[in-house]
């Protein structure tokens, strides 16, 4: 049986916690008639611009999040991984004793490629 590399496991719980997570509040918000949010000043003004919207509308301004957000991260953590940047530093993410960095992101990637053919499975 495969069992995943931690930085496998804590790419997966990052997309979960920061980008899945993240969507489906702004998807229940989204849903909800009254359009009622509970938030800084630019959620709100966002929701209230989004009450406006047709449900194809939704679904795309949602789609635009999640790569917004995956994109967001990714770059963070190419950053941290010194992928990009000019950077002379390495910077370490250590838990137990064991540098997280070097593959975080490509597994962060690889999590949400694995997202994407999955809800392209259920839509056929």
């Amino acid at each position: 049986m495969y069992e995943k590399d931690r930085e496998e496991i804590i790419a997966e719980k990052m997309y979960k916690d920061i980008v899945l997570r993240r969507i489906e509040d702004y998807r229940k918000v989204l849903e909800n008639e009254a359009c009622n949010f509970v938030g800084d000043a630019i959620d709100e003004a966002v929701i209230k611009m989004c009450c406006g919207f047709t449900e194809k509308e939704k679904k795309i301004f949602i789609e635009m999040l999640r790569v917004i957000s995956v994109d967001t991260v990714a770059t963070l953590l190419a950053v941290l991984e010194g992928i990009t940047g000019e950077s002379e530093s390495e910077p370490e993410i250590i838990i137990d004793e064991t540098d997280m960095v070097p593959y975080l992101h490509s597994y962060f990637i690889q999590v949400d490629d694995e997202y994407i053919r999955e809800r392209l499975i259920k839509e056929v």
